[in-house]
């Protein structure tokens, strides 16, 4: 494939994990964008919510995890007799206005939003403000779950979630661009809980925490592999093939949310013919793909398991009773 300058811009910089001249030239932009971010926080007046709002975020840039946590949120809050509405920016999508999807396809919403879409109701927008409001309208909801947007001063949520890769964490903890973060640590003061991956956080505050981890159906064939995905941190979908017992002849990392075409479809297609692999990707990856090429690709569904459910689901209930829009 040719054309690997445009493969690059999404990619995490590798001192967002270290200290160095970088970081440290980079501090007084980082202020600045701290600044705007307080300000914004000052200035900007919360929206009016009729309907109790549970968000998932996190604090730093580039993936965590946040989608099958909002699917299982979703399925939990079901469970526990809500009726509950997804709410997602339908990130890379051609579709900028507020939107109930229901047959679009992943240029036209985005991957993330097509995929929880397959799960329950789910409304696009670019503005978060008009996408609570467009749901509002709807009149067949009582809660919504909003997929990212923790740091939207426009919206303040009835509860807040966290979703932290516990590998990565925090990076080097430097805000924006020296840095990964959004915002600074301290605001998981204000957090309602932290869904943590594999291992817990050690942090000075006393936020709950919760463990989540991945578990699939996949059972890997007795062949060799060619493994690409174009997610925030693809490297942990390779390492995860790897534990399942993947026998991986090559990886390939794209950048997160990357949009196939047609000369990326034949790359895939003749790098598994050349190395006589078969393809394997993510569920975000397959659903961004012709069918074509789907029906010759193997796809790892996944699943969020959380520890301690019964706790976390008595929080929110505890919450949402006593709500306070």
């Amino acid at each position: 494939m040719n054309k690997r300058g445009s493969l690059l811009s999404l990619k995490q910089p590798k001192f967002w994990q270290q200290f160095g001249l970088i970081n440290l030239l980079l501090t007084p932009i980082s202020l600045l964008y701290l600044l705007g971010f307080y300000l914004r926080k000052i200035i900007i007046k919360p929206i009016n919510h009729t309907i109790p709002i549970i968000v998932v975020g996190n604090l730093v840039v580039g993936g965590s995890g946040k989608t099958p946590i909002t699917i299982w949120l979703y399925k939990l809050c079901k469970q526990l007799g809500f009726k509950p509405c997804i709410l997602a920016k339908g990130y890379q999508g051609s579709i900028a206005e507020a939107l109930l999807v229901t047959s679009q396809s992943s240029n036209e919403v985005g991957d993330e939003a097509l995929i929880l879409s397959k799960i329950g109701p789910t409304v696009i927008s670019r503005d978060r403000k008009a996408g609570i409001q467009y749901i509002e309208t709807l009149k067949q909801f009582d809660l919504i779950i909003m997929d990212d947007g923790l740091q939207n001063p426009y919206i303040n949520p009835n509860f807040k979630i966290v979703v932290v890769d516990g590998n990565y964490k925090f990076g080097n903890c430097l805000p924006l661009p020296a840095g990964p973060l959004r915002e600074p640590l301290c605001a998981l003061q204000d957090i309602d809980a932290i869904i943590s991956y594999d291992q817990p956080l050690k942090v000075n505050y006393n936020t709950p925490q919760f463990i989540a981890r991945i578990k699939t159906e996949f059972i890997p064939a007795q062949e060799q592999y060619i493994a690409f995905a174009g997610i925030g941190r693809p490297e942990k979908f390779f390492l995860f093939l790897q534990s399942l017992g993947c026998n991986l002849k090559q990886t390939i990392s794209f950048p997160d949310h990357f949009n196939y075409n047609q000369e990326s479809e034949q790359y895939l297609v003749d790098l598994s013919k050349n190395l006589h692999c078969k393809l394997i990707t993510t569920r975000k990856d397959y659903v961004k793909l012709t069918n074509n090429l789907q029906k010759i690709i193997n796809v790892v569904d996944i699943e969020a398991q959380i520890d301690k459910a019964e706790i976390l689901a008595n929080l929110i209930k505890e919450v949402l009773s006593g709500k306070n829009t």
